[in-house]
């Protein structure tokens, strides 16, 4: 896999989830940015500060989890070149479903957080569940792709609101 220097851009399908794999080179430069769609982070390697746009700064190391919502203007300094997993969810997805919806607010409330192993373990196992259907569906508009990917994303919604945090920043 290349080094990213820069972010990289994620596109959503229609039915608003995506997953995206950084993996961050050395000369790693980000500028302020906002997306359009919620993000869920999920560090896998090294070592991210995360500002937003108040100046106030978040460390991120591995097993920290933390949450982006969408228009939310935010910078990532590498500490050290990190690993990020990230869960891209539209705001309308998030909306469209009750359930959904609450726990979203609840993991927004509670992030960033410290993961125990196992559940980074599930977490990654989701977020790499989503991108091996992603990477490997020959019709993206297959209803059964949407269904898996749906389904994928909100168990990584239930596991993170679930979590009981070893630690927040």
């Amino acid at each position: 896999m290349a080094l990213a220097s820069q972010p990289i851009d994620v596109t959503l399908p229609g039915f608003g989830i995506a997953v995206a794999e950084s993996v961050h080179g050395p000369d790693f430069s980000m500028a302020l940015r906002s997306d359009p769609f919620h993000k869920l982070l999920l560090l896998v390697r090294g070592s991210v500060r995360l500002i937003g746009c108040d100046g106030s700064a978040r460390i991120l190391r591995p097993f920290w989890v933390a949450t982006i919502p969408a228009g939310t203007p935010h910078v990532l300094e590498d500490e050290r070149p990190a690993t990020i997993l990230l869960l891209a969810l539209s705001a309308e997805l998030v909306d469209e479903v009750r359930a959904r919806a609450t726990l979203w607010e609840a993991i927004v409330e509670r992030t960033p957080m410290l993961l125990d192993h196992e559940s980074h373990a599930q977490l990654t196992a989701g977020y790499r569940a989503i991108l091996h259907r992603q990477l490997a569906t020959g019709d993206p508009l297959d209803p059964r792709h949407e269904l898996l990917v749906r389904h994928h994303a909100d168990r990584i919604l239930a596991a993170v609101a679930a979590n009981d945090p070893v630690r927040r920043s």
